[in-house]
Parts: C-alpha cells; sequence; structure tokens
C-alpha cells in the first residue's frame, strides 16, 4: 500500500477514536479529506481499506432489526412463547440463524408450541454447543429476568 493511503487511513482512523460517539459519514470524511489536501484516488482507496471498520461502527448502536413471524408462524407460537423467543432476539443472545433453527422446527409439535416446548428446542438446538455460563443467561432471559446484564 502507498504511503500516502497509509497516512490517509491513519488519520481517519484516528477521526474515529476522537469520535468515538458520533461516526463521521463517508461523505462527510471524503470533504474532510479533500480539504486536507488529499488527492480523490488516494482518499477512495484509503475508504475502501477502513469501510468495513466504518459499517461495524455505525450498526453498533442500532437496534437490531426484528423478523416479522408468518402467519403460520405466529398460529403456533404461544404470546408466552412469543415473548420469550423475542426477549432472546433483543438481548442479542441468540442470533437469525438460531432464532431460523428454533422456527423451522415448529412443525415437530403439534398444536400450539408453549414456553416449556420452546425451552425445549432452546436447550437441544441452541445451548448443545454453549458453555455452561452462556446456557444459564440463555435461560434466565427465557424465564424473563432481565436483570443479567450489568
Amino acid at each position: 500500500m502507498k504511503q500516502s493511503i497509509t497516512k490517509i487511513v491513519d488519520k481517519i482512523i484516528q477521526k474515529l477514536q476522537e469520535s468515538s460517539r458520533d461516526v463521521p459519514s463517508e461523505a462527510g470524511l471524503r470533504s474532510w479529506l479533500a480539504r486536507e489536501g488529499h488527492s480523490s484516488k488516494d482518499v477512495d482507496a484509503a475508504i475502501r481499506v477502513i469501510k468495513p471498520e466504518l459499517n461495524s461502527r455505525t450498526g453498533q448502536d442500532s437496534v437490531p432489526q426484528m423478523r416479522v413471524l408468518s402467519r403460520y408462524e405466529a398460529f403456533f407460537l404461544s404470546p408466552e412463547a412469543k415473548a420469550a423467543l423475542t426477549r432472546l432476539e433483543m438481548y442479542g443472545v441468540i442470533g437469525p440463524q438460531e432464532r431460523e433453527i428454533i422456527l423451522e422446527r415448529l412443525d415437530q409439535f403439534d398444536g400450539e408450541l408453549d414456553h416449556s416446548a420452546l425451552e425445549y428446542l432452546v436447550s437441544t438446538y441452541v445451548c448443545s454447543g454453549l458453555d455452561v455460563a452462556h446456557q444459564q443467561m440463555i435461560y434466565q432471559v427465557l424465564d424473563g429476568k432481565t436483570d443479567i446484564y450489568h
């Protein structure tokens, strides 16, 4: 990498560290670097290098997107199970893949999936590969004990 691009990347990183709360936009960074006297070609190359970091910084404080349940899925989940699944997702305890694994297993149950059946699915398909501390946290969130985060 050219030394000029490295200097631009260093400046961007320094700017990000100075403004840890407010992440500057890509357009704002480009205009700031142009005022500093850097060529647009070098700025483009530096932005390409730093773009993954910019994307991760902008998304870290945002609320995760909730997936809307299909009519079929909503029909088979009891209100308690829906609330527990939403809690797990909103607290970041399970990710989108784990949620989809749980929802795919709805066909295994006759009738409505209640809270205990959801606990069974979570323990079988999500908790089987986790350590004990993470499993306990999942069970506490499932039971509605949300005071576990400090």
